[in-house]
């Protein structure tokens, strides 16, 4: 038998969906503490399924209730919800109909006095219906998508984008107002000149395309007019010219390594060289993850699965330095601020290691690039660049740095490689040889347990 899900409330023998609403809205929508809207079963698990078309649509109207950017788009959008919730109530009502059409030109009228007669032609579309803001389906999508925290803020961003363009543009943000002309000038007048980097370009118009396909699919928009605008050629073309994300190179490596960075950043740097793991693996490792000689990387959204990693040979004293004194489920690297909704433990450490890079001038990029095509994840490149060159297999090298094995026969049925094997191409990684008076001073560091360092702490932007 299911358990019983969220959002549903077994009302009588039959069950309905309901989402709360938050006190700091609710005088939108006429003091109503929840949203209800009955199912029309008694099973619980055909209600579950149900409920999904409800749900979304309570959260769309909760989050344009809060969205107050632009007054007359959000009057319009509550006088509609109003007129669509009279309109279930009553459906045959013709004096009901007439009075709400009197209402719409009379809010028409003074919304054309107080802000001009585009933004009362503007209201008065979208609240008789005739138009559809640009973001009505937005929240809906996110939530129905069901995109984490960093995907969900890059669509929110990328329709800002476009927002903001049709307003200096003078088109009509609405879906409506989007058809395969717009939507080319938006790209090439737009969206080309502020991210020329092909690989942000296609990602905002992913945003589009997909929010389009979502709505064509529920008969909200009759086509997609992002279909066939992505610019693969160019970032083809781009990459051809070396404009792509590459390994360190050993004189960059020594340079890194060499340098005087926070204690916890050479750390990190010296586990993501020998190990070939993410910045984020790395930095949720605890203490427990770190027993039996190997690294344990627990599943994530870039780790598919559990994997075990030997500990390499010149990682051994770091390891033990940090473990030593901390309990089993304290974080090897507690100098990270703890994660939240908007950001991994990873953030603060990231920002750190750019700013120190970027001082020792360990850098590339080419003019039209926002991003470096150096940054922390080439110590992982750096790291599979070497096991290959040490006569390591593929697949060996995959089983370690986590990438999905090729073929149906290692692919699917073997079990991956033993230990040994992988120990023997976690070895097979050797750190190119550093200076003499660095060395001296690495050999100085101390080997007490690291317990007082100060944490990891992002840069405050200025206002």
């Amino acid at each position: 038998m299911p358990h019983k899900s969220d959002h549903l409330q077994l009302h009588g023998r039959q069950y309905r969906a309901r989402v709360a609403i938050p006190a700091d809205v609710r005088k939108a929508f006429g003091g109503k503490a929840f949203l209800i809207a009955p199912l029309g079963t008694p099973d619980l698990s055909e209600a579950d399924r149900r409920k999904g078309e409800h749900v979304s649509r309570f959260k769309r109207q909760i989050a344009q209730a809060r969205d107050t950017g632009d007054p007359v788009l959000h009057d319009a959008r509550m006088f509609r919800r109003w007129e669509e919730e009279r309109l279930a109530a009553n459906p045959n009502d013709p004096e009901d109909d007439n009075a709400a059409d009197a209402q719409l030109l009379e809010v028409s009228e003074i919304i054309a006095e107080e802000h001009g007669n585009e933004a009362s032609q503007t209201f008065y579309e979208i609240a008789s219906g005739r138009a559809t803001p640009l973001t009505e389906y937005l929240e809906e999508w996110i939530v129905d998508r069901g995109f984490n925290t960093g995907s969900a803020s890059h669509h929110r961003r990328a329709f800002a984008v476009l927002a903001g363009w049709c307003k200096s543009a003078r088109v009509k943000a609405t879906l409506e107002g989007v058809t395969n002309k717009i939507a080319w000038q938006f790209s090439d007048k737009c969206l080309h000149i502020r991210y020329p980097d092909p690989k942000t370009f296609n990602n905002y118009l992913w945003s589009y395309g997909s929010h389009w396909k979502w709505l064509a699919k529920r008969a909200r928009v009759e086509a997609n007019p992002w279909f066939g605008l992505n610019d693969d050629g160019r970032a083809t073309r781009l990459r051809d010219q070396g404009a792509r994300k590459r390994p360190f190179t050993d004189g960059e490596i020594r340079a890194l390594l060499s340098g005087r960075p926070p204690e916890p950043l050479h750390d990190l740097m010296m586990v993501a060289a020998l190990s070939g793991a993410r910045i984020n693996a790395i930095c949720g490792l605890r203490v427990l993850d770190c027993k039996g000689g190997g690294f344990t990387f627990h599943r994530a959204k870039q780790e598919p699965d559990d994997r075990r990693v030997p500990i390499h040979s010149g990682l051994k004293e770091i390891v033990a330095r940090r473990c030593a004194g901390k309990e089993p489920d304290e974080f090897l690297f507690h100098e990270c601020p703890e994660a939240t909704a908007k950001r991994p433990r990873s953030a603060a450490a990231s920002q750190a290691f750019t700013r120190y890079r970027r001082d020792l001038e360990v850098d590339e990029r080419a003019d039209w690039k926002r991003q470096s095509n150096v940054d922390f994840h080439s110590f992982r490149r750096w790291f599979t660049t070497k096991a290959e060159q040490a006569g390591q297999l593929p697949h060996i090298i995959d089983a370690v740095t986590g990438h999905k094995r090729p073929g149906e026969t290692l692919g699917r049925y073997s079990q991956g490689p033993s230990m040994a094997q992988l120990r023997a191409c976690v070895e097979a990684v050797r750190l190119p040889s550093l200076p003499a008076h660095v060395r001296k001073v690495l050999d100085r560091r101390p080997h007490a347990p690291v317990r007082r360092t100060r944490p990891i702490r992002a840069r405050k932007r200025s206002a």
